[in-house]
């Protein structure tokens, strides 16, 4: 009999029981075959008590395997869901009928700080729900335990949730109710904070690429309208009275401060001209720092971390200038006559897998952060910060375009900039750079050149007429023999007919019909000792399908340009040595 039993101690157990009771109910045991399975069994067994015989046992044996089996893989089940509950990144919380949490995950608690113990038990409107919500909580429970259905069920909406600490966060929410012996309503939440953070990003660099775009245009048609002013402006200067030059020199200053207008748009838009080199961006803040300190009140503390082993970038020296003093600048007005502003430079390494925090593909970054405890933006100004023109200061106190240049320069220089900023605690600009390996180079110091003349043959290739005549009009009085084109078909015509006799060619990029990259290369093919000077109201025109960078073998005048840079540029093109095209 012993051998029936799958434990020996079981058999003993047993006979205790009933030799104590009398009786055993529903006692659950393992036994074993004869063939060797193993068995479950429920046994019910009392023991009959007869004058003058021997005790005896009768009873009931229920083979229970199958129930026990699934009671196992019910509970393997149960644990394995546990396991998969406590391993999921998001947030998993159940509260029965009356919103009382019965279950709360790993993930529940790092996303609302309140521990398993703290929360289960705790009524979930009281534990992760802001206080102007819980009426609507409440009322949604309600209904559902009247109609049986709720609108928010079953599918996926955001809303504010609230941590331990009493901070508010934005989160996804799935909620569903199951119903069995009880009613139970599950919830997977996820926090979206860095998500809506992203989205707002990829939102503003939409807008301002579409605003760009219209800047850009309204900056390339200006300048072109500014270097016909400025250069008729300029020719006329030399023949008038004295007495009517200073209206002259207004002209020009007005033509000045127009074609610096048009340098913001574009910086905007980036679009504009930039001459990047290798900088050390510590040695730039040094030399800035002098003259900062003077922009600044007294009693306004200026502080600078510089990383010592930061690394090098490559950007346009004169533009990150205006970028830092830009941004101390507007630091200066947040804390208005006392405060602190601090000017921060680190190197930043962003992983493969990408920062869920930053905007930036992987790589090496040169991170530049001015901060201040001024003020602060709320989330409408923050929003409109880069916009151009938009400003908070006083009307006739700013211009509405130095956060717009920043965004821009930075833009166009293979970067990006955060704005981290709350009503009363401040802000922090944060620019972030590529980082090149090699070390900064020293400057390119060039004697300044002397304007001069010639005899040589140029073709003015430029489809504003205004611009083309003027240009022509000087270049003529400096000895040279112009010819003038709408467009660069005409312009081949032009040359085919004179049989290619032109020893420079001069070309807006931007034309009707053929533009100036075109022309350029059919000039390469069929006049390969021809010399291009290209002319641009903005970078995002290009040469040889890149963006005109000033590279040593091309030339390029920006507009709006004075005769003394007309003159300039058409010499040094001339005399430069020809570049062979294979």
């Amino acid at each position: 009999v012993e051998s029936l039993y799958a434990h020996a101690s079981d058999r003993a157990n047993w006979q205790a029981a009933v030799a104590k009771r009398g009786v055993v109910a529903d006692t659950e045991i393992q036994m074993r075959r004869p063939s060797g399975e193993m068995v479950w069994i429920s046994a019910n067994l009392r023991r009959i008590h007869v004058d003058g015989a021997a005790d005896y046992y009768e009873g009931a044996i229920q083979d229970i395997t199958a129930r026990k089996l699934a009671e196992v893989a019910l509970e393997e089940n149960r644990a394995t869901t546990e396991r998969i509950l406590d391993a999921t990144p998001d947030a998993f919380i159940a509260t029965d009928e009356e919103s009382r949490i019965t279950r709360w995950n790993e993930a529940a608690t790092t996303t609302f700080g309140w521990t398993a113990e703290e929360a289960i038990g705790k009524n979930l409107a009281e534990t992760v729900i802001p206080p102007n919500q819980r009426a609507a909580h409440v009322e949604g429970v309600r209904r559902f335990l009247v109609r049986g259905s709720e609108a928010v069920l079953n599918r996926r909406f955001e809303l504010t949730a609230l941590h331990k600490t009493g901070k508010e966060f934005p989160v996804e929410l799935s909620l569903t109710a199951i119903r069995g012996d009880s009613l139970t309503f599950t919830a997977f939440l996820r926090d979206i904070t860095e998500r809506l953070k992203l989205a707002e990003h990829l939102r503003q660099s939409q807008k301002m690429e579409a605003i760009g775009g219209l800047a850009a245009g309204i900056a390339h048609d200006f300048n072109n309208l500014l270097t016909v002013i400025r250069m008729n402006a300029e020719w006329v200067a030399d023949g008038v009275p004295d007495d009517t030059k200073p209206e002259l020199q207004e002209v020009l200053k007005a033509t000045d401060r127009a074609a610096e207008l048009t340098r913001h748009l574009l910086a905007y838009s980036s679009k504009q001209f930039l001459a990047p080199r290798p900088t050390d961006l510590n040695a730039v803040i040094g030399s800035l720092e002098t003259m900062l300190r003077r922009l600044i009140p007294a009693n306004v503390e200026i502080a600078t971390d510089l990383d010592p082993s930061l690394c090098t970038v490559n950007v346009d020296r004169g533009q990150i200038d205006q970028v830092i003093t830009n941004l101390v600048i507007n630091a200066r007005d947040a804390v208005g006559s006392s405060g602190r502003i601090s000017v921060e430079t680190r190197n930043l390494r962003v992983p493969a897998v990408g920062s869920p925090d930053l905007p930036l593909a992987a790589g090496e970054y040169v991170v530049v952060v001015v901060s201040d405890n001024g003020e602060g933006m709320n989330e409408e100004v923050r929003g409109r910060a880069f916009d151009p023109f938009f400003t908070t200061k006083p009307q006739g106190q700013g211009t509405g375009l130095g956060l717009s240049m920043v965004y821009g320069i930075v833009k166009q220089s293979g970067g990006d900039i955060l704005i981290d900023s709350e009503p009363g605690l401040g802000t922090s600009v944060r620019i972030f750079l590529p980082a090149m390996s090699e070390s900064a180079h020293g400057h390119d110091d060039r004697p300044e050149a002397t304007i001069r003349g010639g005899t040589e043959s140029i073709l003015i290739v430029e489809d504003q007429e205004s611009v083309r005549s003027a240009a022509a009009k000087f270049l003529r009085t400096l000895g040279y023999v112009v010819d003038e084109a709408g467009d660069g078909e005409m312009a081949l015509q032009m040359l085919e007919a004179a049989g290619g006799k032109a020893d420079l060619v001069m070309t807006d990029i931007i034309m009707p019909n053929m533009g100036g990259r075109e022309l350029a290369t059919r000039l390469a093919e069929r006049y390969p000792l021809m010399k291009v000077l290209f002319m641009s109201g903005n970078s995002s025109d290009t040469v040889s399908g890149e963006p005109v960078r000033g590279a040593p073998d091309e030339y390029l005048l920006q507009k709006p340009f004075s005769l003394a840079s007309l003159a300039l540029a058409v010499r040094e093109c001339l005399d430069s040595v020809p570049r062979l095209h294979a």
